[in-house]
């Protein structure tokens, strides 16, 4: 009898957090593929609701939405944005002697449908400075061209933070005035 009570317990105890799983929110970056994701649950709000938000969002995030918009789909059961994007990374060379930004470009997907929304950074690249060279895909470990190993490690940190921020300021706008999800 006591181990059927045991059972039951552990049973019940699993099948709930199973079912809390499904609609927590959650923000990850991969380190290997420089593709941070965050999925965010907002029960109860509609998609049009949502994508009102997600414009907002934009707006301010970005210098201008419009430009960085490549992509804008309100058909179907789920919305689609996309966008194309720069960021300036800042690297220090020499110790310290020299330091400028290195332009890298990356996409977000913006998935939006009833209560739920996931966004997708990824495909990040270096274009180097003012566009001079490139060290190609976050993905590379080492620097192809104009970078020591040292370096090319600080624009990746840098790219690594930048896109943590940009998922957890994108998740706080969403879930204002809910429990919001961190990645540090």
């Amino acid at each position: 009898m006591k181990k059927n009570l045991l059972f039951l317990i552990l049973s019940f105890l699993s099948f709930n957090s199973f079912s809390q799983s499904e609609n927590e929110n959650k923000i990850t970056f991969d380190s290997t593929t420089y593709i941070g994701t965050a999925i965010i649950n907002v029960p109860g709000v509609s998609k049009d609701e949502l994508y009102k938000r997600v414009k907002i969002w934009i707006s301010s995030a970005y210098k201008s939405g419009k430009t960085v918009t490549d992509l804008d789909d309100k058909s179907g059961d789920i919305y689609t944005i996309v966008l194309k994007a720069r960021h300036d990374a800042h690297v220090v060379y020499i110790k310290g002697m020299n330091e400028y930004d290195e332009e890298n470009s990356y996409t977000v997907i913006l998935k939006i449908k009833d209560g739920k929304l996931k966004m997708e950074i990824k495909d990040w690249f270096n274009l180097g400075y003012q566009g001079s060279y490139s060290n190609g895909a976050f993905t590379n470990v080492k620097p192809s061209y104009g970078h020591t190993k040292k370096t090319w490690n600080q624009v990746r940190e840098e790219v690594a933070d930048f896109t943590k921020d940009l998922l957890n300021s994108f998740s706080n706008e969403m879930l204002k005035d809910r429990k919001s999800t961190r990645l540090n």
